[in-house]
C-alpha cells in the first residue's frame, strides 16, 4: 500500500481539521448572532435606531457565515476563508461595540463586555495550527478598537477630559495598553499554535515511521509476533513453555513442477499459494511461523487463547486445502497437511545479532513427520487419534488409517485423515 509522504498527510490531516474548525465556527457565530438578535427583538423598550442598526448588522453578518459555510461544506475550502472567517467574527464584535455607543453611550459600549470578545476570538485561532494566524487576529482586533477609541470615543459627548481624569480605564493610556494586550495574545496565540502544530507533526511522523515498520516487520513475521513485540518495553519476547498446534503443509509433486517450469513461473504459483496460506492462517488467529521452500510452519494458540487451537488448526487445514485445490489440481500437484497438538519451547532463537521467534520441541518433530506420511498414504489433512478424539464429531469426517510407527515416539500411534463432511469415509 503507498503511503502518503509525512508532509503531505500532515497537510491533508491540518487542511481537513481546519475545514471542520470553520463550518463548527461559521454555525456558532451566525446560531449566536440570530439567537442575541430574537431576544433583542423581544426588547420593547429598545432604541428604534439600535434596532435598525442590530438588523443591518445580522443582515450583513448572517449570510456571510453562511456562505463561508456552504463554500467548506461543498469542498470549496481554502485557507483563506480562514483569515476571512476571523475577520468576521472580529467585525462583529466591532460592530456590536459601535452600536452599542449609539444606544448606551461610549462610557458603557467601551467598558463592557464586548471588547472582551475581541481576546475569545484571537485565544480561539491558536487551535487553527495556523501560526500566523494569531497575529493576524491580533493585529486586527487591536487596530479595530484603537480606530473605535479614536473615531467614536474621543469626540463622543460623554467622554469629556474631566471625566476621563476620573475614570482612567477610558483614557489613553490604558487604552494603549489594552491594544498591547490584543497584539500580545496574537503573538501567544501565534506561538501556541506552532508548537501546537509542531508537536502535531512529530507525532503524526513518529506514527507513520512506526506503521511503516510495523508493515515492514509483518513481512517478515506474523503480524501477532509483530504486535507482541511492539508491546514489550524491550522488544523482545520471553522464552515460555505452552501448549499449541503445530502445522505443517507442503506441496505434492511440486519438485516435476519447478524442472518443468522456468524460475519466474515457480515464484509465481509459490507467491499466490502462499498468499492464500498467509490469510487463512490469519482468518483463523493462527502466526504462520515460516516457509520452508515449497512447504510451511503455522502455528496456533500461540497468542489467541479464546479458542481451542485443535479446532482452530483443522478449520484453518481444511479450508487450505479447499482453497488451493482447483489451482495445484490444475498443475498436477495437490497439498499435504499434518497437524500435533503439545508442549512446546515458544521464544527467540538464534544468535545476539539475528534471531527468529519459533516453537521448539517434540511436538514440531513428530508434526514435520506426519506430514511427510500424507504422500506415502494419499492423504491431504492427517492428525493422530488422541488429536482426533479431542475435536468435535461434527467438526469433519474420521478416517483411520491404522497404526504407524513415528520416529521420536515409543510405540506406534493410529493415524486419521480428516476430511470436510461428505468426501469421505468413517
Amino acid at each position: 500500500m503507498n503511503l502518503l509522504s509525512i508532509e503531505e498527510r500532515f497537510q491533508k490531516e491540518m487542511n481537513d481539521r481546519e475545514a471542520r474548525a470553520e463550518k463548527f465556527a461559521c454555525m456558532l457565530w451566525f446560531s449566536v448572532i440570530l439567537l442575541t438578535y430574537l431576544v433583542l427583538l423581544l426588547d420593547t423598550d429598545m432604541v428604534e435606531e439600535l434596532r435598525r442598526n442590530i438588523t443591518l448588522l445580522v443582515a450583513v453578518t448572517g449570510p456571510s457565515f453562511l456562505f463561508i459555510y456552504a463554500l467548506i461544506h461543498f469542498g470549496r475550502y481554502h485557507p483563506a476563508l480562514a483569515y476571512a472567517n476571523t475577520l468576521l467574527q472580529l467585525t462583529v464584535v466591532s460592530g456590536a461595540i459601535y452600536f452599542d455607543t449609539l444606544a448606551y453611550g461610549t462610557q458603557y459600549a467601551l467598558s463592557s463586555m464586548p471588547p472582551l470578545a475581541y481576546g475569545l476570538v484571537i485565544i480561539v485561532t491558536a487551535f487553527r495550527l495556523r501560526p500566523f494566524m494569531g497575529v493576524f487576529a491580533g493585529g486586527l482586533a487591536a487596530a479595530q478598537f484603537l480606530g473605535l477609541y479614536v473615531l467614536v470615543g474621543r469626540t463622543a459627548p460623554d467622554m469629556s477630559d474631566e471625566l476621563i481624569s476620573e475614570l482612567p480605564s477610558l483614557g489613553w493610556e490604558v487604552t494603549i495598553m489594552k491594544v498591547i494586550i490584543l497584539l500580545g495574545l496574537g503573538v501567544a496565540g501565534s506561538f501556541s499554535a506552532y508548537s501546537l502544530r509542531n508537536e502535531l507533526y512529530n507525532f503524526m511522523s513518529t506514527a507513520q515511521e512506526e506503521m511503516r515498520l510495523h508493515q515492514s516487520l509483518g513481512r517478515y513475521v506474523s503480524s501477532q509476533v509483530a504486535d507482541a513485540l511492539r508491546s514489550d518495553d524491550q522488544y523482545s519476547l520471553a522464552t515460555r513453555k505452552q501448549e499449541v498446534v503445530v502445522m505443517f503443509g507442503d506441496i505434492r509433486n511440486f519438485t516435476r513442477f519447478s524442472n518443468d517450469h522456468n524460475p519466474d513461473e515457480v515464484a509465481a504459483m509459490l507467491n499466490e499459494f502462499f498468499d492464500k496460506v498467509d490469510q487463512t492462517v490469519s482468518k483463523h488467529n493462527g502466526v504462520l511461523n515460516k516457509f520452508l521452500g515449497d512447504g510451511f510452519m503455522a502455528i496456533f494458540g500461540l497468542f489467541d487463547l479464546d479458542e481451542d487451537p485443535r479446532l482452530a488448526g483443522v478449520r484453518c487445514g481444511m479450508e487450505i486445502v479447499k482453497k488451493t485445490r482447483d489451482e495445484l489440481q490444475a498443475l498436477k500437484m495437490g497439498v499435504g497437511i499434518a497437524l500435533n497438538f503439545g508442549e512446546v519451547i515458544a521464544g527467540e532463537i538464534g544468535s545476539e545479532g539475528r534471531c527468529e521467534y519459533t516453537v521448539l520441541g517434540n511436538t514440531v518433530n513428530i508434526a514435520a513427520r506426519l506430514e511427510g506420511l500424507n504422500r506415502k498414504l494419499r492423504t491431504q489433512l492427517l492428525v493422530t487419534r488422541e488429536y482426533a478424539d479431542n475435536l468435535p464429531q461434527d467438526v469433519a469426517e474420521f478416517i483411520s488409517h491404522g497404526e504407524h510407527d513415528i520416529r521420536g515416539i515409543k510405540n506406534a500411534i493410529e493415524l486419521v485423515e480428516l476430511k470436510p463432511i461428505g468426501a469421505g469415509q468413517v
